[in-house]
């Protein structure tokens, strides 16, 4: 979902503002393979020592995103981490953070000792027994650290991740179209009446109704969150109760009041180049995309959090969490555990967020984030819940297009169409 390629020159402003703030003081679901590694003996040990050190002769290997997350990494990481343990080599190398999971089960393949991933795939990567848990002594999960980043790399009594950084989506908007954001949806449908201009292509919002991570928000907006309020319960699924109809029924008149067009006008590219050629006024999309749209296009893009619905509540987005694990397979985990605590820790994180622009994950940060561009995803962030992590998301996230899809483009009434999703979801899973 996330384009890297933010402009340099734009990102380093955010960060001297931060700077100027005093945080830096202070300071993506995958499938898994059923065949995986046993533990390392060295792993098989279990959590290190309250102090530990790096075992002898440590040598690590790191994956992250090729691009700014690996340049951390490389550049402030590595020889940060070595001024303190010199004798640990490290090898950082370029991984797709949603892959990493499905590569570190690959038979014969080199694997890493420490690599990123998406929260929301922690219940496969325990379910395979990938990662090893973190030590409870970890002073990154305490205190300052969100509550809601702790919650996304805890999973069954334990916490097995080391966050970088949190996000959501939020309403992103031209700045030169609209100088002040909607507060409600009933702002955005008289904003569209005025705006939008079908035969021009131009509309007052568009978004990827399709995807359950942009629209299934409006759904649990009216109370219906999924999977239940923890999210790790599959027989709560949250859609097929009648505060579910009544959110989809609100989606549908988005569609008839605000997005007149059909769900295929809305997938892949077509609402990023849309809002780029000055012909939508706003979109939904996260802070990935922010600092980078504006500058490939040229127009000055800012961000609020969603508006409120007829009900009164604002719909509740999901919010993802990139965090470090350590390889059950590491020969090394107390160098593993002491890398991945390190790249973490409040004082790197700031250092991070000068080469990233991604939100940290803790509350001193967001506190002094003042750059009114992203202001909006941060408040957005205060309603949203982590995105679920049990395996069922896998068959949610693959039966989601049809849902949405059929609602929108009026094949299907809200009613009929969450209990078809309901069946299907639970056959899908056998229960």
């Amino acid at each position: 979902m996330r384009n890297k390629t933010l402009n340099y020159i734009i990102i380093c402003s955010v960060a001297a503002a931060l700077l100027a703030a005093g945080v830096f003081a202070l300071l993506e679901s995958g499938k898994v393979s059923p065949s995986t590694p046993a533990l390392s003996q060295a792993a098989a040990q279990g959590s290190p020592a309250a102090n530990p050190t790096p075992e002898p002769g440590a040598k690590l290997t790191v994956w992250e995103n090729a691009g700014f997350d690996l340049t951390y990494i490389q550049q402030y990481c590595v020889p940060a981490f070595n001024a303190l343990y010199p004798d640990v080599k490290i090898a950082a190398e370029p991984v797709n953070y949603d892959d990493a999971a499905v590569k570190m089960t690959l038979p014969g393949g080199d694997h890493a000792d420490v690599f990123a991933a998406p929260h929301s795939q922690i219940a496969d990567m325990v379910s395979e027994k990938l990662i090893l848990p973190v030590d409870g002594a970890s002073p990154n999960l305490s205190g300052d650290c969100l509550p809601e980043a702790v919650d996304a790399v805890s999973w069954q009594g334990q916490t097995w991740g080391y966050p970088l950084a949190i996000d959501t989506y939020a309403l992103l908007y031209n700045y030169d179209l609209l100088k002040e954001p909607p507060k409600t949806w009933a702002d955005i449908k008289t904003l569209a009446k005025k705006f939008n201009d079908p035969a021009n292509g131009k509309y007052a919002l568009m978004f990827n109704v399709s995807m359950g991570y942009y629209s299934y928000p409006f759904i649990a907006g009216y109370g219906t969150p999924l999977f239940g309020p923890g999210g790790n319960d599959r027989t709560s699924l949250g859609f097929d109760t009648p505060a579910a109809i009544e959110g989809m029924t609100f989606f549908k008149s988005i569609h008839d009041d605000i997005m007149p067009i059909p769900m295929r006008s809305t997938v892949g590219d077509s609402v990023k180049l849309a809002f780029k050629a000055g012909k939508v006024a706003m979109i939904l999309d996260g802070p990935w995309d922010l600092v980078d749209i504006g500058a490939d296009a040229h127009i000055n893009v800012y961000s609020a959090p969603l508006p409120t619905m007829p009900n009164g509540r604002a719909p509740v987005t999901f919010a993802d969490v990139r965090a470090l694990f350590v390889s059950s397979q590491t020969k090394y985990p107390n160098a593993a555990r002491l890398f991945a605590e390190f790249a973490a820790s409040q004082p790197q994180i700031g250092q991070r967020l000068s080469v990233t622009a991604e939100i940290p994950p803790y509350k001193s940060a967001l506190t002094a984030f003042t750059d009114g561009k992203f202001r909006g995803v941060i408040n957005q962030l205060q309603n949203s819940v982590p995105t679920p992590k049990i395996p069922e998301m896998k068959q949610f996230w693959a039966l989601a297009p049809d849902l949405f899809s059929s609602v929108w483009d009026g094949t299907a009434q809200p009613g009929p169409a969450l209990q078809d999703m309901a069946e299907k979801l639970k056959a899908a899973y056998g229960k």
